[in-house]
């Protein structure tokens, strides 16, 4: 597929491999767990709140390191 079709047969080759990936675990982790894909694959309010909380942290300690903390707190 790849040398006939060039660089958009590479494309569709790794899209159609990496989607047939995730469906078979995602069906594996179905099975193993018990919860809806729905629920792993649509994000909760939640989950928002958490990586809005973790971005902010990480912020913080990035300014820390690199020194802006102490300029901002004179």
């Amino acid at each position: 597929m790849i040398p006939r079709f060039g660089i958009m047969g590479a494309v569709q080759a790794t899209t159609i491999s990496y989607s047939a990936a995730c469906l078979v675990l995602l069906t594996a982790f179905y099975f193993e767990a018990r919860i809806s894909p729905l629920e792993v694959l649509v994000p909760k309010l939640e989950d928002l709140v958490y990586f809005v909380d973790l971005v902010r942290r990480l912020i913080q300690s990035g300014r820390k390191l690199i020194g802006f903390d102490a300029v901002a707190t004179r």
